[in-house]
């Protein structure tokens, strides 16, 4: 819910995503590949967790949208302070979180 919530926010272009701190560390959060990997846990019959790759992907690809459109609603918005994210997004291991991080880049030049 809390990150449908940081999205929102962020694909209806509004400001309040930076003056909201909470909002803000969510998104940052997304971005985080290797942290949604750790959100993402499947449980297996024999008790094991494993990593619910697919999942935890869309959520940093639904991130990346995110901010791609927040930028096109808002050009004058900083959002610097996402660069470093994304930057590390787009020397994934993952070719299709990698080419969409390297498009978002692209699009906040």
């Amino acid at each position: 819910m809390r990150y449908n919530a940081a999205l929102a926010l962020a694909w209806r272009g509004s400001p309040k995503i930076k003056e909201d701190p909470v909002a803000w560390d969510l998104l940052l959060e997304m971005l985080d590949e290797e942290k949604q990997l750790q959100n993402y846990r499947i449980k297996q019959p024999d008790g094991r967790e494993i990593g619910n790759e697919a999942a935890a992907r869309e959520t940093t690809r639904g991130a990346l949208r995110a901010v791609q459109e927040l930028h096109k609603k808002q050009p004058s918005l900083d959002l610097a302070g996402l660069k470093p994210a994304i930057e590390k997004l787009a020397e994934s291991g993952n070719k299709v979180i990698a080419t969409d991080a390297k498009q978002v880049l692209q699009a906040l030049k």
